[in-house]
C-alpha cells in the first residue's frame, strides 16, 4: 500500500512559482510511545502537514517533529477520547519539515492514537 493517496491539486502562493501540488493522506495509527514516522522523507522536498485528524484513548502528550530531532509543534496534552480534528492551519497548514526529513508524531506514552493527515510535498 503506498504510503498516501493523491486526491487532488492545490496551488500554493509561498513566494515561489506556481506550481501544482497534490494533496495527499496518511493514516495515523500507533501506540508507540515516542517517535513514530507518518510521512517518510522526500528527497528534496519538505512535507507541508495541512490537516490533521485523530482522536487519543487515554491522556497523552502530542508534540509533531521533522525527522528525530526538531520539534515543529510542542507537545500538547489530549484527554481520553480526545483529539483534534483540524483543516487548514492558522496560515494554510501547522508546520512544515526539513527538506528531505520525515513527518514524525512524537507521543508521550504509549496509548493508541488514530486518524489521519493531508499533506503536500513542496
Amino acid at each position: 500500500m503506498p504510503d498516501a493517496l493523491q486526491i487532488h491539486r492545490v496551488k500554493v502562493g509561498d513566494g515561489k512559482p506556481d506550481e501544482d501540488y497534490f494533496i495527499k493522506q496518511a493514516a495515523i495509527d500507533t501506540t508507540a510511545a515516542g517517535d513514530t514516522t507518518i510521512v517518510t522523507a522526500v528527497a528534496g522536498r519538505r512535507l507541508r502537514l495541512i490537516a490533521q485528524s485523530f482522536s487519543v484513548a487515554a491522556e497523552v502528550a502530542i508534540a509533531w517533529k521533522s525527522g528525530a530531532a526538531t520539534t515543529l509543534i510542542p507537545a500538547r496534552t489530549f484527554k481520553p477520547g480526545g483529539g483534534m480534528d483540524g483543516n487548514w492551519g492558522p496560515h494554510g497548514f501547522y508546520c512544515k519539515t526539513a527538506a528531505g526529513e520525515a513527518l514524525v508524531i512524537n507521543l508521550g506514552g504509549a496509548v493508541q492514537v488514530s486518524g489521519t493527515i493531508n499533506y503536500i510535498e513542496e
